[in-house]
């Protein structure tokens, strides 16, 4: 698994849920607040928070695009980061070099899982290149679909 999914390219993988609303956001961010380690991060002042602040990007997210935010979400030892750059699309990002172990996978597992099961939608975990991109990964609720095909 680890040569088709995380092999080590030197590029990270994105997670995306496609078609979110404002509800989406809020309901993600609640859940990731209560059962994950957070860092909300201002770019420019690189202050921390402990809670990802929807209220502080809310009207990015009605512009579609917030360049002052981001956020890391610890998932036992692999780094989620989030962008906040259109509010119609989640995208998390991972490094694949992070996943050294079955636990590693496996809690990543459990957190996309539960994040389609809380928002209700696929996630899909693709490659980074924009122009090859293919899905990996497909989860929907408990039900994860690995694509092993060259």
């Amino acid at each position: 698994m680890k040569e088709k999914i995380y092999f080590q390219d030197g590029s990270l993988r994105d997670i995306f849920v496609l078609n979110v609303t404002k509800k989406d956001w809020d309901t993600w961010a609640k859940f990731v607040n209560k059962n994950y380690k957070v860092e909300f991060i201002n770019y420019s002042t690189h202050v921390a928070e402990t809670q990802i602040n929807l209220k502080t990007i809310s009207g990015y997210l009605n512009n579609v695009y917030c360049p002052e935010y981001f956020a890391k979400i610890f998932v036992g030892n692999i780094l989620v980061q989030v962008y906040f750059f259109y509010s119609e699309e989640f995208e998390n990002d991972i490094n694949p070099t992070e996943i050294k172990s079955l636990e590693d996978h496996n809690n990543l597992m459990i957190y996309l899982k539960s994040v389609s099961k809380v928002l209700n939608k696929e996630l899909i975990l693709t490659t980074e290149e924009i122009q090859n991109r293919k899905a990996l990964i497909r989860i929907n609720g408990d039900e994860v679909f690995f694509n092993f095909a060259d």
